[in-house]
């Protein structure tokens, strides 16, 4: 599918820095698709392909720090900054429309930080309709999940904290980002192709470090915002929810396990909400069981 979507990037400018991004299909309905890390938008070529034919309109970015879209400035790669970033995107975008999203990973975390965006006063001129998160739980959950075992997972965020890891990881031709998507997905081919298309991304000048600056930012906000966006942050994300969202985690995540779940809908208080563990598969289970990832996505979707 690269013919189609090299001719399908397009560029925005927002207010925090520009925005790179794949559109696909002329519908109505509007569909953003948010990746996570370490990943590309071209992980979403089979949603994208199948949500197409079933009229949205694809909206794909890359996300901040990544491709040719910019890390926000001010605030980096603060949740709350990507979260603007993205919003002033979907103003241009979409603006009076309503919106899905699909987040998989920081995508789901963005996802859930857009759904707090929505709630301020005044709010963005698009509403957001529908959520499905994929890989990452609401926040709120995980904080009150967190237990030993997934400390240890979670050990990757505390490698990106230390000085000169990202040299450290190019001289050694980007073996641990090999290394997290075989132990995230153990079931996963590890010569997967898109794989190389991450490296690719990762290998831009400074890619990396953008990329992990989510980390960073996610360890001390205060270094990029001081204490009042900081608390806002906070609000936002653990805030109550109250839009339909589908929570979905493959079995044999490694990276957050699918124990870290339980009780999710809770912070999207809606009759609709609903979570589902597909079995076989693990982190990236968009990729490894596509046609049932794009199935029961869709079908939430309406």
């Amino acid at each position: 599918m690269s013919g189609p979507w090299d001719a399908a990037l397009k560029r925005a400018s927002t207010r925090s820095g520009p925005l790179a991004y794949y559109e696909f299909g002329a519908g109505d309905r509007v569909l953003l698709l948010l990746h996570g890390f370490p990943d590309t938008p071209r992980t979403f070529e089979s949603l994208v392909e199948a949500a197409s034919q079933a009229g949205y309109r694809c909206l794909v970015p890359y996300m901040p720090g990544y491709g040719d879209s910019a890390l926000p400035d001010p605030g980096g790669g603060s949740i709350l900054a990507v979260g603007r970033m993205l919003s002033d995107f979907l103003d241009q975008a979409a603006a009076h429309r309503r919106v899905c999203i699909v987040g998989h990973d920081w995508g789901s975390i963005l996802a859930q930080m857009l759904c707090g965006l929505q709630q301020e006063v005044p709010p963005p001129t698009y509403r957001i309709d529908r959520v499905v998160l994929a890989s990452v739980p609401p926040l709120r959950t995980f904080l009150r999940r967190i237990n030993p075992r997934q400390m240890v997972r979670s050990r990757y965020m505390g490698y990106f904290q230390i000085p000169g890891v990202c040299e450290r990881i190019r001289r050694d031709d980007f073996t641990y980002i090999r290394t997290l998507w075989r132990r995230w997905s153990p079931s996963l081919d590890p010569h997967h192709p898109q794989l190389d298309r991450v490296i690719d991304c990762l290998r831009r000048p400074h890619g990396l470090e953008q990329a992990t600056d989510y980390y960073r930012a996610l360890i001390n906000p205060l270094r990029l915002f001081g204490a009042p966006e900081a608390l806002r942050q906070l609000r936002l994300m653990f805030s109550a929810k109250p839009w339909p969202a589908l929570i979905l985690v493959g079995s044999e995540d490694d990276c957050i396990g699918p124990g870290m779940y339980r009780g999710g809908p809770h912070a999207f208080p809606h009759p609709d909400s609903a979570q589902e563990v597909l079995p076989e598969a693990g982190h990236f289970l968009h990729l490894e069981r596509p046609e049932v990832f794009n199935r029961r996505g869709l079908a939430f979707l309406g």
